[in-house]
């Protein structure tokens, strides 16, 4: 493998990395990842030979080394030209082309550049290089660009992953290193018997130097239970009579794995080990979201701007997410608000975010409609959610007339087998009122709580 990278990677070398390295090789392209603070972080052989430093440490590599390096052999215009190509400042984003001449023996070499940003971010930047006779003709960097950039894609996914998961591993107040587990879903929509990389730690020591810890992963041919947003305990034949705390990392309508951890202990240390866990394991979902939504590999719900719920677009997006194929035996609970004066928009907006659960969402689907999507919710669990709602929201309807609202209840699948049907109907059904006098004239179909 020509292919050097700043750490062991995460996932098992597989077709994808291979088809790069040998794509490579065939077209004698120099390849490199660079960070935005110019730092190599993944790069072929052929790249690091102008650095005159071809074994170096790629994580510790300035991309200011392959500068000094080069501009000795250019000169002054090809000397900014090759500035330009590896200092993109302000034009990280997009894609860049150019090229130069370098003595090469007797004659003389021209250099084809190209730089383009692979994310919304531009946290990383692709380059590569060709070199060529003078009189030679070369084809465009941009289609081996187009031809690589699926395979590209998955090393950055795998480098960012890399770097997310690993303080997960590190020694902590509530669990000593290499007790975590990850599981981590090879896609982030799930499929019935979808496979997983188990991911822990691997621990190195050399004599003169303290314990390092680095990742290991391997696939599991295990089969999961279809997800469920809720935490669950497990036992492992392998480990007696042991216990395991099963999070799932979950951001939106994607599902990323488990996070897995032994629960021993007693008293007030478990609900303590609970808490924490379970907000680490949403920090991590919050994550690994982050880098594959900057990826172009899991677009977002679209969102308001202003206030940052999800916007009419974005809730049927997620219920199309929620009742599709591979989510068939889920099921769900929507409630409905229906606001009486526009004046209270923004205060049961800040309301209900505060109410909301890390797994559920909440969108504003008109200008006096809200829509709170109870997720991993059977029916029972989602009239509770109702009632701990109209308890919370009664005390400030009660002091602001400009919280007068209508709340109802919807269920999938029982209620509606299309995200439109059941969107409707949820404004309708089992409604209930909260609020001030008036409301009679303000919602004449109302019933009673």
């Amino acid at each position: 493998m020509a292919i050097q990278f700043r750490h062991q990677t995460l996932r098992p070398p597989g077709p994808a990395l291979n088809l790069l390295d040998q794509y490579l090789e065939e077209h004698r392209l120099g390849f490199a990842l660079i960070s935005v603070n110019g730092l190599f972080m993944a790069a072929n052989n052929r790249f690091l030979a102008r650095t005159d430093k071809p074994d170096a440490v790629i994580g510790t590599l300035p991309s200011s080394l392959l500068k000094k390096i080069w501009s000795g052999h250019l000169a002054g215009q090809d000397r900014n030209t090759l500035s330009e190509w590896l200092d993109p400042k302000d034009s990280c984003h997009g894609t860049w082309e150019g090229t130069l001449q370098e003595k090469a023996g007797e004659g003389q070499q021209v250099i084809a550049l190209f730089r383009a940003s692979l994310s919304l971010s531009g946290k990383e930047q692709l380059f590569l290089f060709h070199s060529f006779p003078r009189q030679a003709l070369s084809h465009s960097l941009l289609s081996h660009f187009l031809s690589l950039k699926k395979e590209i894609l998955s090393i950055v996914l795998d480098l960012r992953d890399y770097s997310t998961l690993l303080p997960f591993f590190l020694e902590s107040e509530t669990t000593p290193p290499g007790d975590t587990t990850i599981l981590l879903a090879e896609a982030s929509r799930w499929v019935e018997g979808t496979s997983f990389l188990r991911i822990t730690p691997r621990e190195e020591s050399s004599e003169g130097t303290p314990q390092w810890i680095s990742l290991k992963s391997r696939r599991t041919g295990d089969l999961f239970p279809p997800p469920g947003r809720r935490a669950l305990f497990s036992k492992e034949p392998s480990s007696g009579e042991k216990v395991f705390l099963n999070l799932p990392l979950f951001r939106e309508t994607s599902f990323y794995g488990w996070m897995i951890f032994p629960f021993s202990g007693a008293g007030f240390h478990r609900g303590d080990l609970y808490r924490k866990k379970a907000l680490a394991a949403t920090d991590l979902s919050g994550l690994l979201h982050e880098t594959r939504s900057d990826l172009f590999l899991a677009p977002a719900l679209e969102k308001e701007r202003p206030g940052g719920l999800y916007s009419r677009r974005g809730i049927l997006k997620a219920l199309q997410d929620l009742m599709s194929q591979e989510n068939k035996r889920s099921s769900f609970g929507l409630l409905g608000i229906t606001l009486a004066d526009p004046a209270g928009i923004s205060l049961l907006s800040a309301h209900l975010q505060t109410f909301l659960r890390d797994s559920d969402l909440l969108g504003r689907v008109s200008p006096m409609e809200f829509i709170l999507i109870v997720t991993d919710s059977d029916r029972t669990r989602t009239q509770k959610t109702l009632r701990r709602l109209l308890s919370f929201l009664k005390p400030f309807a009660q002091e602001n007339f400009r919280l007068n609202a209508r709340i109802g209840l919807c269920h999938y699948p029982e209620d509606g087998g299309t995200p439109l049907r059941i969107m409707r109907k949820v404004f309708l059904h089992d409604a209930v009122h909260i609020g001030l006098a008036y409301r009679e004239t303000l919602f004449p179909d109302h019933t009673n709580p």
